[in-house]
């Protein structure tokens, strides 16, 4: 009798209407990988079926940058993982533990990491892109940042601030 509120709770839970779909993501440490680079990896669950990889040019060549498209958006503007001839990389997941954007300004990951790709060059730089951008921020997402370095680190952020969890390597 003691598990029939968990038997109820877990065929209760299969049962509700919802889809999730998580993207799954880890900022791999130079000490962690076997060429001793820091690495993105990201597993992309979208809503986006069809979806694109190509560069962007930039009036600055260390910023020219190879990135992940929504295949709607042609002109190359919300980048959804990347990475920059300055060895800047970014990705990001959906944080679903921040409170909800408005309905006026959310889902901008994307705008802002085509503009992390066409300004930063460490993760640093990132950190101070995120401080001098005006809130809100439009967006609700784990962002996964390495730089040519080897820095690592993830940004817990949303509409109002974030919060870094920093890759701490070993090596």
């Amino acid at each position: 009798m003691k598990n029939r509120p968990i038997a109820f709770l877990v065929v209760a839970a299969s049962m509700t209407p919802f889809t999730v779909h998580p993207c799954t993501s880890a900022v791999i440490g130079q000490s962690a990988s076997n060429s001793g680079c820091s690495m993105l990896w990201k597993h992309r669950d979208t809503s986006h079926s069809e979806n694109y990889v190509d560069t962007v040019r930039s009036a600055d060549p260390r910023f020219d940058y190879v990135a992940l498209f929504n295949s709607e958006d042609t002109l190359k503007q919300e980048a959804w993982a990347g990475v920059n001839r300055a060895g800047f990389a970014i990705m990001n997941t959906v944080a679903g533990n921040l409170p909800r954007n408005s309905r006026l300004w959310k889902d901008r990951e994307g705008f802002l990491m085509s503009r992390a790709l066409q300004s930063c060059v460490t993760v640093e730089d990132f950190r101070n892109l995120l401080d001098t951008l005006p809130r809100p921020l439009g967006v609700q997402a784990n962002f996964g940042v390495i730089d040519k370095e080897g820095r690592g680190a993830y940004f817990e952020t949303g509409d109002n601030g974030y919060e870094v969890f920093w890759v701490h390597d070993t090596a």
